[in-house]
Parts: C-alpha cells; sequence; structure tokens
C-alpha cells in the first residue's frame, strides 16, 4: 500500500542527486520533489 502512495523509483534518484551536489540541488528538487527532501532532511 505504501508503494501506490509514495513512487520508489522517485526517492532513490532525489537522494543521490542532493547528496552529490549538496545545497545547490536542494533548491530545485525542493520544487521537483518536496516529499523527498523533506523525508531526507529528517
Amino acid at each position: 500500500m505504501n508503494e501506490q502512495v509514495k513512487p520508489e523509483p522517485y526517492e532513490p534518484p532525489a537522494l543521490l542527486e542532493v547528496g552529490e551536489f549538496g545545497e545547490d540541488t536542494l533548491g530545485p528538487v525542493r520544487a521537483l520533489f518536496p516529499d523527498g527532501v523533506a523525508h531526507m532532511r529528517f
């Protein structure tokens, strides 16, 4: 049930991009997937 609510193939790439670039990617990534960034921050 959780898989349908949150796309799994969306979080992995978002986490990698944020970690590789750092805060520079937080801006664009946050606008694209606010949920992904929030999950990583917590």
